[in-house]
């Protein structure tokens, strides 16, 4: 238990002080962090646990959830965690986009990981960083992640040493 909260804890850290550091750096971590739990982590789940959702919300302290996930997510658990990956694979692509797109995933981030928290304690220590992902809503700059790419490969010539 303490291992998720540790984690929590420090992605939480993480997000803050970029934020208002670098908030375009955060913004990336933010939109990396949702693709790759998306793709990488939710994916492999349902490979090798195709009833990962399914037994996770069913150990939620929320009764609310727990009848949600026997009714609903029941019915298809395969399919919801697929509609999951989709849903996380969105929300990192609006993050990395652009404009009003960063703003939208970056609100439906927030809800999501506040939505989370009644499934264990645990999630808490992740939800601390929504305050940093609503004050990022005010820092977007209109610029999508190719953009910022783009920008560094410019000021970045071929041949140009970095050092």
């Amino acid at each position: 238990m303490t291992g998720p909260i540790f984690t929590g804890l420090l992605f939480s850290t993480v997000v803050i002080l970029l934020s208002y550091y670098n908030p375009e750096s955060c913004r990336v971590v933010i939109g990396m962090f949702f693709l790759i739990s998306g793709a990488v982590f939710n994916f492999a789940s349902i490979i090798v646990r195709p009833f990962f959702v399914y037994q996770h919300g069913m150990t939620a302290h929320f009764a609310l959830y727990r009848d949600f996930t026997e009714k609903i997510i029941g019915m298809n658990p395969i399919l919801f965690g697929i509609m999951l990956i989709l849903f996380q694979l969105a929300v990192g692509l609006m993050i990395l986009g652009k404009d009003r797109w960063v703003n939208r995933g970056l609100f439906i981030a927030s809800l999501f990981m506040i939505m989370l928290i009644p499934l264990h304690q645990y999630r808490f220590s992740l939800a601390l960083c929504v305050p940093s992902l609503i004050y990022l809503m005010g820092k977007n700059d209109g610029k999508s992640f190719f953009d910022m790419i783009n920008e560094m490969k410019v000021k970045i010539k071929p041949g140009q040493n970095s050092l």
